[in-house]
């Protein structure tokens, strides 16, 4: 028999987002980059704002992202590294890249 979970915790996608890379270069800050990502990410023209609990972004160290996504909307990685690449073509970081390192977790590298 196999019981039903009737808990209220959401069940959430989490991504991880390393930055460590340009941190330690000084291209810009950790705090830089949340702020930014808190104003430009938009679910069917809802900003975070107006999405309220479902979505979080985090600092869980000094060079490290996490965004939380209840799994209720409809949120890709593509668009994760979409906003990620528009947030380091501002900062005019041409010289860093995301890189995947396992299916949620990125790392932004440097390009030689």
């Amino acid at each position: 028999m196999v019981k039903k979970n009737n808990s209220k915790e959401k069940a959430t996608k989490d991504f991880t987002i390393n930055f460590e890379v340009p941190i330690k270069h000084h291209v810009f800050t950790l705090k830089s980059a949340k702020k930014w990502l808190e104003q430009n990410i938009k679910v069917k023209n809802l900003d975070n704002n107006d999405l309220e609990d479902k979505l979080k972004l985090s600092i869980s160290d000094k060079t490290t992202l996490i965004i939380s996504i209840d799994n209720t909307i409809n949120f890709t990685k593509r668009h994760i590294i979409s906003l990620v690449k528009n947030f380091l073509k501002i900062k005019k970081a041409k010289y860093y890249r995301i890189s995947p390192i396992s299916p949620n977790d990125f790392s932004i590298i440097a390009v030689k």
